[in-house]
């Protein structure tokens, strides 16, 4: 992740595609790029669990689960 703009490596292929192993996260830090979208709390977004995973190891406390 860039620490000056809070871009997550990968750009648009961060963002998550309408399949069965995409789960729906909550943005829980004030803002995050994911891919070409910026996302501020309380944004849902469908990502897998890699893709959260490594959001939250990049910026703890970014996301949380929601459900699928």
């Amino acid at each position: 992740m860039d620490k000056k703009t809070n871009a997550i490596p990968g750009g648009d292929t961060a963002l998550p595609q309408d399949a069965p192993s995409h789960a729906i996260y909550e943005v829980i830090c004030h803002s995050v790029q994911i891919g070409s979208l910026v996302c501020y709390r309380t944004h849902r977004v469908k990502l897998t669990k890699e893709q959260a995973d490594l959001i939250n190891k990049n910026q703890p406390d970014t996301l949380r689960f929601v459900g699928i």
